[in-house]
């Protein structure tokens, strides 16, 4: 069975997730293009497009994304070095009944190897007593929703200019979704909406190095 590798906490994941797609609320239909390419809090659909691509993210990215969600005193990171992750806070595996708890560590490594189509197939290290390594294939989708990383498209959202953020909705949930970019990178995503908050702040471009437990 696989292991459960999901960061979000689950009140807040039930908030954004659906068992088998995420809507969003289209609050605008108008162009939503920048009257130009010079205003660093503005970005173009190409580019848009080109920063939410979950392939671009898992194979050709360099940054951190820190998690902060505050209601429940809970936070985590994922660093991102062309398709090596290091991700913090993704709890433990249960152990089953009868059995002697392990020594487990609540990081994990993910080294993405490949795609076939839609499907992500990449290695997960876990410590269990020592490191292991296991093959898993699955949706990229999947996968990143499990961290609270989505494909948000870009005619779903429209651009305030008094606070320079795009602002969508994830209307099954009622949840709010507030995008900012400074010189064509994403800055912060905030899902906020039942009372809760939670904040992805995107940083240390082209910064990142991970390396693999031996």
């Amino acid at each position: 069975m696989k292991t459960m590798k999901y960061i979000i906490p689950t009140l807040f994941l039930t908030m954004i997730l659906s068992a088998c797609d995420i809507q969003i609320k289209k609050k605008d239909s108008g162009n939503n293009e920048p009257a130009n390419n010079t205003t660093s809090t503005e970005v173009t659909k190409a580019k848009w497009e080109e920063l939410f691509d979950l392939e671009n993210i898992a194979f050709r990215s360099n940054f951190k994304i820190s998690v902060d969600y505050p209601d429940n005193d809970w936070k985590s990171t994922m660093e991102i070095d062309n398709s090596k992750f290091y991700v913090t806070n993704t709890g433990y595996q249960n152990v089953p009944e009868g059995e002697d708890p392990p020594e487990q560590k609540n990081y994990r490594y993910y080294k993405m190897k490949s795609m076939s189509g839609s499907n992500l197939t990449y290695d997960e290290y876990k410590y269990w007593n020592q490191w292991t390594v296991q093959e898993y294939t699955e949706d990229i989708t999947n996968f990143f929703r499990g961290y609270g990383i989505f494909h948000l498209n870009y005619a779903d959202f429209k651009y305030d200019d008094k606070n320079s953020v795009y602002r969508g909705t994830l209307s099954e949930y009622e949840i709010e979704a507030t995008v900012s970019f400074e010189n064509n990178l994403i800055k912060r995503i905030v899902y906020s909406g039942k009372g809760q908050v939670m904040y992805y702040d995107f940083s240390n471009y082209g910064e990142i190095s991970v390396e693999f437990p031996k």
